[in-house]
């Protein structure tokens, strides 16, 4: 797997403007900005994976 590209935050300046709950948690909320693209980067790894197995025929043995 590929090194994660974390995001460049600075997490206390961005706390700090949080001044509600879905500043935190909300569609673009700073959860969303710090960890979805992580996730994003793994599920990503992961369908390269499968590619990998599905090419070799290795699926068979699953």
């Amino acid at each position: 797997m590929n090194n994660i590209q974390l995001p460049n935050i600075d997490l206390n300046e961005e706390l700090s403007k949080c001044k509600d709950i879905t500043d935190l948690v909300g569609k673009n909320g700073l959860i969303q900005r710090l960890f979805g693209n992580i996730i994003q980067q793994f599920l990503e790894a992961e369908m390269e994976e499968l590619k990998i197995i599905f090419r070799q025929g290795a699926y068979k043995n699953i």
